[in-house]
């Protein structure tokens, strides 16, 4: 037997932020099952609230009523018999396939704009101190693209980012001049000191606010503020937006995942209007590493790699506050397949310098690489590795895949041989394409050494349940391939 718990609760809000109009949002199903759900809102006779029920399910049926008593008016939800959510791995948000009611006392999404707008109006207007920061910052810059990212990465790296949401605060930016004399503020606050920044150098900018990926979709059918929790900047380029996020360790060009692919509500010139952010091309890994064998077994390599997009974001952020010993965990877990270690060199780019992509380059021997027999050499490919496959282990799913982001790593291995051997066999290659995945990898032979190009490209974040058996088969298929050694021959 189960348990039930029966449960109810009043919020007292006392509103302490500027915005005087309800919001409430309710999640009519989770994780668990819940026999009776049931929301009820009073209000004075006089106030009409606005509602909207997103991610309907056929198999919930939710009442709704509206009864007037004593000069008020009353509003009720209910639903009964509530199956729960099954939780999987990588699924979409929850907050997106449950039942989801939003209230709301506001009618009219222009009175939100105005409202936004009264509080962010003359707050970007520059003072002396900002206009002679522009002009040191860009001095010897000529081409504006260059001198945007230098304004850009100022605001990124000297702006500390202190998170507010309470009171008016946690709508209201801080005026410009405040934010560069106090260097820290919240999202808004930088959004506000980089657009003052670029209005200095002729660059049209503006807000743009947005839920997150880790929020609900932006239901644009009902006037509910309490949807957005990010502000970022939207630069005007031609009749396109092009929208930057200067958080901390962020690169110019380089759009958190978490804001790509968003509704976005862009405040220009006084006005408003809703905008759709793409997703970027999201480049996560190039590399490129040389393994000279030796005759004994023993190999040497030097392993070069570059990282784009929000992995260069969460590395760049941990190589800031790494000590030695964090930066010896994190050569050793690179290097950990291979057998009786020793790290000769490492080198890593400033992380503190966001003008170029975060590099590391290590150069170590290693010992008994591989399997001898007789005139044989059995050469493993340690550097392959199908991550991706852990997404495509269950047999069925309740839930489609979905990812935070797109993927592409490129991967070109050359592994010189000793003049005493020569190639006896090397893997067939193994390529796949459809419109969720681009999978090469390629094996060749040439002048004393084996090449090995590998180009894996996740086009799309979300993966439906009728295409997931046949992804899986293919995972399936190049983990086989990626367990595939080189042969070598002695001569």
């Amino acid at each position: 037997m189960g348990s039930i718990i029966d449960y109810q609760y009043t919020i007292e809000n006392r509103r302490t932020d500027p915005y005087r109009q309800f919001c409430g949002s309710y999640y009519i199903q989770w994780y668990n099952p819940i026999i009776k759900s049931r929301v009820m809102v009073t209000t004075p006779k006089d106030i009409k609230l606005t509602y909207l029920i997103s991610n309907k399910n056929p198999e919930i049926g939710i009442r709704e009523e509206i009864d007037e008593l004593k000069g008020k008016r009353i509003y009720r939800w209910e639903a009964e018999d509530i199956p729960r959510v099954k939780y999987e791995e990588d699924m979409p948000l929850i907050k997106d396939i449950v039942p989801r009611l939003l209230i709301t006392s506001e009618d009219s999404w222009d009175n939100i704009g105005s409202w936004f707008n009264g509080l962010i109006k003359g707050k970007t207007k520059p003072d002396d101190q900002i206009i002679a920061q522009v002009n040191i910052i860009t001095q010897n810059l000529k081409r504006k693209e260059d001198k945007i990212r230098a304004l850009y990465n100022f605001v990124s790296k000297e702006v500390r980012g202190v998170a507010v949401s309470y009171g008016a605060s946690g709508y209201e930016p801080n005026p410009a001049p405040r934010v560069l004399r106090n260097k820290y503020g919240d999202c808004k606050d930088k959004a506000t000191l980089l657009i003052s920044m670029l209005n200095v150098i002729d660059v049209p900018a503006f807000y743009a606010i947005l839920p997150t990926n880790g929020s609900p979709k932006l239901e644009k059918d009902i006037p509910f503020l309490y949807q957005f929790d990010h502000c970022i900047v939207a630069i005007k380029e031609n009749d396109k937006y092009l929208y930057v996020d200067p958080i901390e360790y962020n690169r110019y060009g380089n759009l958190p995942s978490m804001n790509q692919g968003r509704d976005i509500l862009v405040f220009r010139n006084g006005a408003f209007q809703f905008e759709k952010i793409n997703r970027y091309p999201f480049t996560r890994t190039l590399a490129d590493i040389l393994i000279k064998l030796e005759e004994n077994g023993h190999i040497n390599v030097t392993f070069k790699g570059s990282v784009y997009g929000s992995y260069d974001r969460s590395i760049r952020s941990d190589f800031v506050t790494f000590t030695k010993e964090e930066y010896k965990e994190f050569e050793d877990g690179v290097i950990s397949e291979y057998n009786n270690i020793r790290m000769l060199d490492s080198q890593y780019s400033d992380p503190f310098d966001l003008n170029d992509p975060l590099s590391v380059q290590f150069t170590f021997e290693a010992k008994d690489h591989g399997q001898k027999l007789g005139d044989l050499w059995i050469v493993p490919n340690k550097v392959f590795s199908v991550g991706e496959y852990e997404m495509f282990t269950q047999k069925e799913r309740v839930h489609p895949l979905k990812f935070d982001k797109t993927d592409e790593e490129k991967l070109h291995v050359e592994i010189r041989i000793p003049e005493s051997y020569e190639v006896y066999y090397i893997p067939e290659s193994f390529e796949y394409h459809d419109s969720y995945y681009d999978i090469v990898s390629t094996y060749s032979k040439s002048n004393g050494a084996v090449n090995w190009d590998y180009s894996f490209n996740r086009k799309a974040i979300f993966i439906p349940n009728e295409d997931y058996q046949l992804l899986r088969e293919k995972f399936q298929d190049l983990v086989k391939h990626s367990e595939k050694q080189i042969v070598l021959k002695k001569r």
